[in-house]
Formats: structure tokens, C-alpha cells, sequence
């Protein structure tokens, strides 16, 4: 649209009192909304955190809380059940870069999912991995975010791939470095970046296989709860949303008359 063609635009314009009546009541309805959003919002990031620390208590901590407790000597970890390990990522697999892709490779749906370093970001007709990988955020704002990929999958050079030795080591390996919360220990810089170093010298609590499978079943049933709560809420927000600009649209309109 040219400059010519915006300025032949026809507006609806009603008398000042109208206006003013208009916009008082858009104040007064979208201020309730947006603080109703605002409240849910919170609640989600409340349910979020219940989650994340659901999931550090039962994998720092194990199922039994009678259990005889031990120093990990890692502090994030603090005090572990006194039959667990610790063990160094660097001693479990190997980590490497992703393969580079370009936007304009990249389709909106398709087989093969592509992982940027905050998750899928689209879909390509190759792969770079056919087995299960532990997927790590490499840069930007919410680097160090986990996904465990499994099948034929792109990873991007914007994420590390995690390939452990011990394809049962998977789960474990992938609910503890969420945990862990990898974002902490980026660096500080304007581009905020996490190297391989860095996590192949994290450490991480290992239980035995038969407590590591127990934990991940509970955790598994209540984040599953919580994730569903989270989507609801999710929802609600974006309906919100929609009534939010339905109002508008009706009330400048005049569809919805106001006095």
C-alpha cells in the first residue's frame, strides 16, 4: 500500500463524546484482562518451578526419605543417598557440535525434525544423527536447555550432541542435566554461549539402574500432570488474547455499542 492509497483509507469517526466513552471503556476492560493474563501467567511460571524442583529432589535425593545421606562434594548435587555415585559427563560419552543449516533449507513440516538450540525449529529431508542423542542448547538467551532426540534428527551447529556410551544411560542422563539447569553456567557475554568443556566437566548423580528407572517413572507421572495443568493455562492466555482484540475490533467498529 502506497502513501496515496493509505490516506484514501475511510475511517469510522464518532463524535468526541462517543470517542471518549469508547476509550474509557477499552481502558477499563483490557486493564482487566491484561491483569487476569498477568495472574495466570504467574501461575505458570509457579507450576514450572514446582516442576523443576519435583524433578532436583528425586534425582539428587532418590524416593526414600529415611535414606542414610552422604556429601556429593558437588554443589549443585548437595547431599546424596550414600549408595549413589557421582560421575563426570566426560566419563559417560562424547559430546560434538551440530551440522550448520540455513533458514531457507529449513521446511515447515516433514520426517526429519531440525534442532536449534532451542528445541525444533523445522524440518529437513536428511539427518545428521539416526540414534538416540542427549540435545544441548549451545547459544542464545536459553542455552543449556535438554532434549533427548530419538531416531533421525538434524541437529544444528547452534546445539552440542551428548552421545553416551550406555544407550540405557539416556533418560537418566538427560532428566539430570535439566536439572542441573545448564543456563547458570553460561557465560556472561552479549551473546550468551555454553561450550562442550563446560558440561563434559558437570557432574551428575548416579543411582543404581533399578532406583535411576524408579525415579524416572515418578517423575514422569507428576510432570506429565503438571505439564497438562501448564497447557491449559497456556490456553486460557491466548483465548484471552483473542477476546482482548475481538472487543477492540467490535467496540471501534461499533459492532458493540458503548454509552
Amino acid at each position: 500500500m502506497n502513501i496515496r492509497e493509505f490516506k484514501s483509507l475511510k475511517v469510522l469517526l464518532p463524535s468526541i463524546q462517543e470517542q471518549t466513552a469508547i476509550a474509557n471503556y477499552l481502558d477499563e476492560k483490557t486493564t482487566q484482562i491484561d491483569s487476569l493474563i498477568e495472574k495466570i501467567e504467574r501461575k505458570i511460571e509457579l507450576l514450572k518451578e514446582q516442576r523443576t524442583a519435583l524433578i532436583n529432589q528425586a534425582v539428587t535425593k532418590g524416593l526414600d526419605p529415611n535414606v542414610e545421606m552422604k556429601d556429593s562434594g558437588v554443589e549443585w548435587i548437595g547431599e546424596i543417598p550414600s549408595g549413589w555415585d557421582v560421575k563426570k559427563i566426560k566419563y559417560l560419552g562424547d559430546i560434538n557440535s551440530g551440522d550448520g543449516i540455513t533458514n531457507t533449507n529449513l521446511l515447515d513440516d516433514g520426517e526429519i525434525p531440525v534442532y536449534g538450540g532451542n528445541g525444533i525449529i523445522g524440518y529437513y529431508d536428511e539427518f545428521t544423527c539416526s540414534h538416540t542423542v542427549v540435545v544441548i542448547g549451545r547459544v542464545g538467551e536459553k542455552c543449556g536447555n535438554i532434549h533427548l532426540v530419538e531416531g533421525k534428527s538434524w541437529i544444528s551447529d547452534n546445539a552440542l550432541i551428548l552421545t553416551l556410551v550406555n544407550e540405557g544411560d539416556y533418560p537418566w542422563v538427560s532428566v539430570c542435566l535439566e536439572s542441573r539447569d545448564l543456563n547458570k553456567i553460561r557465560n556472561q557475554s552479549s551473546q550468551p554461549l555454553i561450550t562442550s568443556t563446560q558440561i563434559n566437566n558437570e557432574s551428575i548423580p548416579f543411582p543404581t539402574l533399578d532406583e535411576r528407572d524408579r525415579i524416572i517413572r515418578k517423575c514422569q507421572i507428576h510432570t506429565t500432570i503438571i505439564s497438562e495443568l501448564i497447557s491449559k493455562e497456556s490456553k486460557r492466555i491466548e483465548l484471552l488474547k483473542e477476546y482482548r482484540q475481538s472487543l477492540i475490533s467490535n467496540v471501534v467498529t461499533g459492532k458493540v455499542r458503548v454509552t
